[in-house]
Formats: structure tokens, C-alpha cells, sequence
């Protein structure tokens, strides 16, 4: 009977795995994800997943590179693994700059890294996104597993293959698209996050929760924010992850479909410029939740989205993130950073992904109008 059941198992895995996407749970409560890119493990023991992953990959060294929040978190965590060589980096976004690249880039040098190495990057979104840059363009690339640390990695930053730094004030605006081996969510380092980076991590929840339907949506519309105590924990991270490895499948590099994950994000990313230049650095969930009302006002305008979703939207972001707190000056600078995002297409004109009102799959690419962006940030001040 267990034999005729693997069977079963093994045809269901090959088939949806054909389409993108697998779902595993195991007794201890970890969940596997996978495509034909890479795998996302949620696990409350992170030692035994990465031990599975490595013993998959055969490197001939693993190099482990966190912040100066992470390293220590790393060492007490993994201190049963041998590693071959470690770089420490500044914490936060402050570390995603070309010269903190060269810096990693000189440690997996020096470190006699090869093409058969793993670059193991511990931490949140910044780790994923500098670690995948450095680990795609070092001797044209090598295996980089990511071990997310905090909720907008675990539901969001580690997966899909994103990876960049920022340059000349721009966010992202150096990078590639390359998949990881692997993505281990450690449900343990998530217990080490501090209230603002839950919160963080929430924002790109609430992101996902207007493009789908099920547990996460209904979290979302109870008003409470997602934290270690949450039942839902486990099941609102997998049913993110599976949702974004969904659209990576359908669209690994980026190039039109997958659009739809940067909802909000042209808003947010003008927000994290300009608090960047005034010395106020926001975490970029919390960024992301104070542009979705925004972006849905603009909606209701542009594409009939619901006035009522819209208000029940405005008061769960108010809730959580608070209210935008900008004059007019403020304002034309945000935007003055929106013009210059990598989306746009250098017609002068401002692109957004927005909420369509007849569907959950947001329009992509929408021109918007300056003075409609204003009237929408004006809606959330």
C-alpha cells in the first residue's frame, strides 16, 4: 500500500512539476516548493534542510556570506557546518553597492572558490539580491543557495532569481536574473526579527493578498499583521512562495507576465529614493504597503477597480504602515525618482502595474498620468 502510494506521488510530483510547481509536507512541518529553476524549503530545522541541499549539490567548497546582524545568527545556527571561507557585509540596503560586490567578489577570489562551489547567502532580500549578483557573475557563474532570515525574503526577495545592487541612487539598477540552486525559509532566524521587519515582510503580503484568493487574502481582511505567534505563519509564507514560483515559471526572465509581482512598486521604489536622500531609510515592504492604496486609487480611476476594495485597502495599510506624510515639494521629488524607475521605457512617461477590475491578474506596463499620481498620493496623506 505505501509503495502504490509513492507511486501516486511520484506521477502527481512529475506532472505539476511539469507546470511550475510542487508542493511536499513532511512530519517535521517543512514544505517543499520547486520548478524546474530551483526549490523553496520552509523549514523549523534549518540545519537538516540545508544538509539535504548540499548533499544534492556536491560542492567542492561552501562559502557563506550575511550582514553583521546575520553572521552571528549564521555561526550559532549552522555551527555544525564547515565552511570554506565567509564574507560580512554592512546590514541593510546600505550593502547593496558596487563596492560591497568587489568586496565579495575579492573574498570568493581569495577563498579559491570555483565553478563547483556554493555560495550560501544567510540573511534577508539584501543578501539574495548582492549574494545572486556575485554568485552569477563570478567565473560566469556558480551555485548560490539563499537561507531567508526574514518574511519578505521567505515570501518574496530569495525566490525567483532576482538579484542586483543599487547604482547612482536607482535601486536595482545593476543586476541579472539567475535562478538559485535552492531556498531554504529558516522558521527559526524568523524568530530573531525585529517588529519593523515583520512588518516589512507584511507589506509584500498584503501585495500578494490583491492577486489572489485563499488563506492569504483572508489573513490580509482580518487586519492583523503576520508575526512568529500566527497560526497561519507557515501557510501564508508557502502559499506566497508557491503563488510567486507560479508566475516565475510562466515567466522566469522577466520579461512580461511576471510584471504583475511589481505592483506598488514603482510608488515605493520613488518613496525609498527619496527617504534614501533624505538620510531616512525605510525598510522596502513597509515601502511597498504604503504605495498599494495609492496604486489602487489609481486603479479605481483607470481601470474600475472596486471603490470599496479600495477603502478596505486604505484602512489595512493605514493600519499597519500609517498614512503618507509628504507636502508638494516632497512629492515632486518622489516622483521625479518614479520617472526615473527601470520600468518605464524612456518616453517620458510614468509606467505602473495596476488592480484590474474585472480580474485578479493586474495590467502591466499602464501609462499613468503625473498629475493623477499626485491627486492618488494625495487620497493617502
Amino acid at each position: 500500500m505505501k509503495s502504490l502510494l509513492r507511486k501516486i506521488l511520484a506521477f502527481f510530483c512529475r506532472e505539476i512539476g511539469k507546470k511550475g510547481v510542487i508542493l511536499l509536507f513532511d512530519r517535521n512541518k517543512s514544505v517543499m516548493l520547486g520548478n524546474k529553476s530551483h526549490e523553496v524549503l520552509v523549514s523549523r530545522d534549518t540545519p537538516s534542510a540545508l544538509s539535504g541541499v548540499l548533499s544534492k549539490l556536491s560542492a567542492d567548497k561552501l562559502f557563506l556570506l550575511a550582514d553583521e546582524h546575520t553572521m552571528p545568527l549564521a555561526h550559532t545556527l549552522l555551527r555544525d557546518v564547515r565552511f570554506d571561507g565567509e564574507h560580512c557585509v554592512p546590514a541593510g540596503e546600505s550593502c547593496k553597492s558596487v563596492e560591497s560586490l568587489l568586496g565579495c567578489l575579492s573574498s570568493m577570489e581569495s577563498g579559491g572558490l570555483t565553478r563547483s562551489s556554493v555560495l550560501l547567502n544567510f540573511g534577508g532580500g539584501s543578501m539574495s539580491d548582492l549574494g545572486g549578483f556575485a554568485g552569477a557573475v563570478f567565473k560566469r557563474g556558480l551555485r548560490v543557495v539563499n537561507v531567508a532570515t526574514t518574511l519578505l525574503a521567505a515570501v518574496d526577495a530569495s525566490i525567483g532569481g532576482k538579484t542586483g545592487v543599487n547604482y547612482m541612487g536607482l535601486k536595482n539598477e545593476l543586476g541579472v536574473v539567475r535562478m538559485p540552486a535552492s531556498v531554504i525559509v529558516s522558521v527559526e532566524a524568523l524568530s530573531e526579527l525585529p517588529n519593523e521587519q515583520w512588518l516589512s515582510g507584511y507589506g509584500e503580503v498584503v501585495k500578494y493578498s490583491l492577486m489572489m484568493s485563499g488563506a492569504v487574502p483572508q489573513f490580509v481582511r482580518s487586519n492583523d499583521v503576520l508575526s512568529i505567534d500566527s497560526a497561519e505563519l507557515e501557510t501564508i509564507i508557502t502559499e506566497c512562495a508557491n503563488f510567486k514560483l507560479r508566475v516565475v515559471a510562466r515567466d522566469p526572465h522577466d520579461t512580461g507576465y511576471r510584471h504583475i509581482l511589481n505592483l506598488g512598486h514603482t510608488v515605493a521604489h520613488g518613496i525609498e529614493a527619496y527617504e534614501h536622500e533624505r538620510g531616512n531609510d525605510i525598510p522596502h515592504g513597509i515601502a511597498v504597503g504604503r504605495s498599494l492604496p495609492v496604486v489602487a486609487y489609481i486603479s479605481y480611476v483607470m481601470k474600475g477597480y472596486s471603490r470599496k476594495k479600495v477603502a478596505r485597502l486604505r484602512h489595512i495599510c493605514c493600519e499597519a504602515f500609517g498614512l503618507l506624510d509628504y507636502s508638494c515639494k516632497d512629492v515632486d521629488k518622489i516622483i521625479e525618482y518614479m520617472y526615473r524607475d527601470k520600468k518605464n521605457i524612456g518616453d517620458g512617461h510614468i509606467r505602473m502595474v495596476l488592480l484590474d477590475g474585472s480580474a485578479n491578474v493586474p495590467d502591466v506596463n499602464c501609462e499613468v498620468p503625473e498629475s493623477l499620481i499626485r491627486e492618488a498620493i494625495d487620497f493617502y496623506c
